[in-house]
């Protein structure tokens, strides 16, 4: 269904670096760069630490001549949306956003805090911002042995923000004030559930496995990754 609504678009431009599943409807594919030629700051996977810590990695190789960065590629779709043309001053539009995102959050002190974080575009603006507000942040200066982009560039191991503290019930939003592991929508079902376990198994069951030169289908469109032997067998 999501296929045949992505074919009945008037228009679809996709950023990717292959034809994929999804970018296989679109009517133009603009190349995206290589993933080690762009900066990263991960904030998936140190959810699972066990330990605080922050680290920034430049990017990795160089960017071809004349290729733009990845965030400059759709700033500049966003000002085409916009009406401002391809020519915008990508520039100029990235120092509006982040001037009316910091507005909206920081209010009267939002002249103060653009003016420390000037010496940064695109991400690492976005970044130091999100550092220094942050709960180790210098908090723009307020608080001078706090974290902010700079410091964490001279740390290229990063830097150790000590153990993990409890956030419990301080960050819940639940109306109980507690985590809710049994509210009315799970228990509601648990009959449903019942009943499945008390139906006679079938002869055949067909189990879903997660195979290691798919993993979630990032690796479908690299033949380096995806090669080998055939693999659908049934088990």
């Amino acid at each position: 269904r999501l296929a045949a609504a992505l074919d009945q678009l008037e228009f679809m431009v996709s950023l990717d670096i292959y034809l994929n599943e999804t970018t296989r409807h679109a009517d133009v594919i603009l190349p995206g760069g290589s993933p080690l030629e762009e900066m990263h700051y991960d904030v998936a996977f140190s959810q699972l630490s066990h330990r605080n810590h922050a680290r920034y990695s430049p990017a990795a190789l160089p960017r071809p001549a004349g290729m733009p960065a990845e965030w400059e590629t759709l700033l500049r779709l966003c000002a085409i949306v916009g009406g401002r043309g391809a020519q915008a001053d990508i520039v100029a539009l990235d120092d509006e956003l982040a001037a009316a995102d910091v507005l909206r959050r920081a209010g009267a002190h939002a002249d103060a805090v653009l003016r420390a974080v000037s010496r940064w575009q695109g991400p690492e603006r976005l970044l130091d911002l999100a550092l220094r507000a942050g709960p180790y942040g210098d908090q723009f200066g307020l608080k001078p042995d706090g974290l902010n982009l700079a410091r964490l560039m001279a740390a290229p191991d990063g830097i150790d923000l000590g153990p993990l503290a409890a956030r419990v019930p301080e960050v819940l939003r639940t109306p109980s004030g507690k985590i809710e592991l049994a509210p009315p929508i799970l228990l509601d079902d648990l009959g449903r559930a019942a009943a499945d376990l008390d139906r006679p198994a079938p002869e055949l069951v067909v189990i879903g496995r997660r195979q290691l030169r798919s993993n979630n289908s990032w690796m479908h469109n690299l033949p380096t990754l995806a090669k080998g032997p055939f693999r659908c067998t049934a088990l």
